[in-house]
This record gives C-alpha cells, structure tokens and sequence, in this order.
C-alpha cells in the first residue's frame, strides 16, 4: 500500500521510513513521558525520594505500556513481541550469559577512560560510574533491578521498538534498539556499555524470543549486580570482580573468533538493504528530541569536580 501526502502525492520511499522512524520511535519518547508523570505524582503521595522515583517510574511504565499496545494495534501483537525463531539450547544460554558479561568487562574500562578525560577538563562521571557498578540494597532497587527493569525494558527496546523495525533488516533493528537502550540509561559511561550488551540482547530476543533477553537482563542486575558482587566487596576480594568480568571478556572473544564465519553470515543476510537508514534514523524528528533530552540528563548528572 503506498503512503500519501494530502496533495496525493507519492512519498519517496526516504520519506516513507522516515515517517515510519518517527512513529516506532515515538514509543521511546511516549513512555518517558508517562515515567516523568509518574514520577511526579508518586513524589507528593511518598516521601521517600528513592522509593517515589521507582513507584513512580514503572507505574508510568505500565500504563505507558498499555497504551503503546493501542498505538502498536494492527502492526505489532503480543505474539510478535514474544516470537523466536530457535529453540533456546543450554549451550547458546550459556554462550548468550558469557557474551552479556564479558560486555561489563569493556564498558568498565571504557567508563574510567571517559572518567580520566573528564577529570582533565574538570568534570567527572564518577556518580554514574559508581550507578552502574552497584544497585542499591533497598527493596524498592532490587525490585526494579531485578524483575521490573528486564521486563520493562525489554518490552519497550526488544519489544515495540526492535520488532517494530525489523522489517528493515533484523541488524539495522538489533542496533538501533541498543543505541536506544543505551541512551535510557541517562548517563554517559552508561551509555556506552549498556548499548553494547543491548546488541547482544536484541539477538538473542530476536532468535529465540524476548523471555531470554528478559532472562539475561535478570541474571546480569540480579545474580551478578546484586549477590556476586557485593558478596565478593564484602569478602574484601574486589580484584576477583574484574577477573571475573575480564574472563568473561576472554572467553567472549574467543567465542566470536571461533564462529567467525557464522557472525560474519548472519549479519550478511540480516542487514539493511540501505546502508544510509542508519543516517536517516539519526535525523529524524523522534530521535534528535529523545538524544537531545538525554544528553541534556547525562550533562546535569555528570558533576563538576576540582582538578587534581
């Protein structure tokens, strides 16, 4: 079916998947408002800021949610959310948890380059360092962490977003889904880890359905954010956190040696017909208001220090 203008005139097809960009994407920017509405209600009812940011935040994510579904209706149903082509198999889960975490190992390290460059212009990101390393041991941040953010979240990035532009190639969705994911997470060390172990997890929620992305996402917060770590900070053993991690980024690469040819493949059938969707992503409406509104976040979160 070809899209119109109101003087009948045929959209050019640049047009056209901008014009769908702009409505997938719209999501994104949808659901932040209804957090932020959220947030705002829950902080006169509670008086705990912690605990009204976090009632307040996925309450406005649920009810975003239900709407997004009415938004979504006659493109995208409940069983294209959760399909997968695959049978999940031991081996791949395996592979899949090694992939998740050996990324922890890189955003790491490239969270404390971005912090020494910081330092040099008198900034730092340290605050958001720390906000990735840890998750609060209240109730109200292990609940969020733990089963509410890779329900949530997975929806909106694996769900509404990743599949709503998957017609577009399964490559070009994966990416833009994680960029997306990476920004949401509002600060600048962040960002960057979080957009690479969304790559990771739009694979797998594209090849063998979204409960595994979920499932990642919960064994990342919960078992190795929340229990491994602390548990290891507390036997005093920091070192082993990054051996940890740095294993797993060994093993990680090793992996992708091995299976070369198999990434190399997949990412030739799967990616865009048109290489320049990439470029016209970054331009369109929807997504120049929800960078701006993030870069805007990351730039008040990152906080002013005093050289040396």
């Amino acid at each position: 079916m070809t899209l119109t203008k109101p003087d009948n005139k045929e959209l050019t097809p640049k047009q056209i998947f901008k014009k769908d960009i702009n409505y997938v994407l719209f999501a994104i920017i949808f659901n932040l408002l209804f957090q932020l509405i959220g947030v705002s209600i829950a902080s006169f009812i509670i008086s705990d800021q912690v605990l009204s940011t976090a009632v307040g935040m996925y309450a406005g994510d649920a009810v975003s949610f239900l709407l997004l579904m009415l938004y979504f209706k006659g493109r995208l149903s409940l069983g294209d959310i959760f399909s997968g082509r695959s049978r999940m198999t031991p081996r791949m889960l395996a592979v899949a948890v090694c992939l998740t975490e050996g990324m922890s190992f890189v955003w790491t390290n490239l969270s404390h380059g971005i912090e020494a460059v910081l330092q040099k212009i008198g900034l730092s990101a340290a605050e958001g360092l720390a906000a990735e390393s840890q998750i609060g041991t209240s109730a109200a941040d292990i609940i969020a962490a733990c089963i509410l953010a890779p329900i949530f979240e997975e929806i909106l990035c694996r769900g509404f977003i990743m599949r709503g532009l998957e017609k577009y190639g399964k490559v070009f969705a994966i990416v833009v889904s994680a960029v997306i994911f990476g920004l949401m997470h509002g600060n600048l060390t962040q960002t960057i880890g979080t957009s690479l172990m969304g790559i990771v997890l739009g694979y797998v929620a594209m090849e063998y359905g979204i409960k595994w992305s979920m499932f990642l996402h919960f064994t990342n917060n919960c078992i190795f954010c929340c229990l491994i770590e602390p548990a290891l900070k507390k036997l005093e053993l920091d070192p082993a956190i990054t051996i940890m991690y740095a294993l797993f980024f060994a093993a990680s690469v090793v992996i992708l040696i091995i299976n070369r040819k198999k990434v190399a493949s997949y990412l030739n059938r799967n990616r865009t017909d048109k290489k320049k969707r990439y470029l016209y992503t970054v331009l369109t409406a929807s997504f120049i208001t929800y960078t701006i509104i993030k870069v805007l976040e990351m730039t008040l979160f990152i906080a002013r220090t005093g050289k040396g």
